[in-house]
């Protein structure tokens, strides 16, 4: 929903959510001085105290009403267990895309219209297009910043009520005219606190076999070298192993706990499939090649995708229906038909990781998405 002029949304009321830093800050004031009135929410889902502190103080600073509502259980089922379970697994977890429609967008909607407020908003860096009836998330302004990748799963009745303050923003020239608090930028994982994902896995599940040394094969199954635990790697990968030159993380073997290596060459891969895809819209139907991302950071294949049905699904059971997303550890998605898309990849994607969301563009629209779940 776009944001144009002063007083657009004069007796408008909005719950944003908030963290404190410099985006959701911003988020604030400026849908304060468009007449708007708001109210920071707080999702307590780790119980740091010093974050909560912190949050509250910066709504008070910038005279905003700041609510703090505990999700610690919800966001344990639904992304602290997915994370850990997909690694110790051999899979490759995104738990950005995982939290934001299972915690962050779910309660912050429930919130918003179990208290009467017009509109929800968040700190992303994305837009929003409608049309044909639905919402779609739009890569941002700055191309540098552009959350879109990540938003795929949240659902329409959420994004209909949404407000996107940053999305025509350039973070640079925010923090350069001084509009908001600046903090340091949050990298990684959020919930890590900035540690190592390894110390995450080690203090849950540290029994567990998928934590334990283990061989480094090549493809044939012959040992070159030995692991920490093959749920601390994943394809691609080339630090902390002993390797040839040019060689990487070709994929797990959770079963028996071992890390297959080889050719970072070979790590290329034309033909995806994918499970519990969502599709919104017909944009996919047709001769229409959408462009695919497989990871939000780093290296994307530059071309698009053809479709390949599976036989028992048509692409149109794929399309998102209105029910928001069950708070599930295991089925990512929820909404939709459990269908399988095969992907043939006009040029080839490098180390595609199973577990990792592929995500569908039509320009900056975001059209569909579905999770990795094997090579063809």
């Amino acid at each position: 929903m776009p944001l144009h002029t002063e007083n657009t949304g004069k007796g408008k009321r909005v719950v944003l959510a908030f963290s404190g830093g410099t985006d959701s800050c911003y988020s604030a004031v400026k849908l304060s001085g468009l007449g708007y009135s708001v109210e920071a929410l707080v999702l307590d889902m780790t119980g740091d105290g010093e974050f909560l502190r912190s949050a509250r103080a910066r709504a008070q600073s910038i005279g905003i009403h700041c609510k703090i509502l505990d999700v610690r259980e919800a966001f344990r089922r639904s992304v602290a267990d997915y994370f850990t379970a997909e690694y110790l697994s051999g899979c490759t977890p995104a738990p950005c895309t995982v939290c934001n429609p299972l915690v962050k967008w779910k309660f912050l909607y429930e919130y918003a219209t179990g208290n009467g407020f017009d509109h929800i908003a968040t700190g992303h860096y994305f837009r929003l297009t409608e049309s044909g009836g639905n919402h779609f998330v739009t890569r941002a302004a700055d191309a540098a910043k552009d959350q879109s990748y990540y938003l795929w799963m949240v659902p329409q009745e959420a994004l209909a009520m949404a407000l996107t303050p940053m999305g025509g923003e350039i973070k640079s020239e925010v923090v350069a005219r001084a509009a908001a608090p600046v903090q340091k930028e949050s990298m990684g994982v959020c919930f890590l606190g900035g540690s190592d994902y390894r110390g995450f896995l080690r203090h849950r599940a540290g029994d567990h076999p998928s934590c334990r040394p283990g061989e480094v094969t090549d493809r044939a199954g012959n040992p070159v070298g030995r692991h920490d635990g093959c749920a601390f790697y994943t394809p691609g990968q080339k630090r902390g192993l002993s390797l040839p030159s040019g060689w990487a993380v070709m994929g797990i073997d959770a079963a028996r706990n071992r890390v297959i290596t080889g050719p970072g060459d070979e790590l290329f891969s034309s033909r995806l499939v994918l499970e519990n895809c969502i599709i919104i819209g017909d944009r996919l139907h047709g001769n229409f090649i959408p462009e695919i991302w497989i990871r939000g950071i780093g290296r994307n294949p530059r071309g698009g995708a053809h479709f390949t049905q599976n036989p028992r699904n048509n692409i149109r059971d794929c399309v998102m229906d209105t029910g928001y997303l069950p708070n599930h550890p295991v089925d990512k998605t929820g909404t939709g038909s459990m269908s399988r898309l095969i992907l043939d990849l006009t040029e080839p994607a490098w180390a595609p990781a199973v577990g990792q969301p592929v995500v569908f563009y039509d320009g900056d629209l975001v059209v569909g998405g579905g999770w990795l779940s094997g090579f063809a």
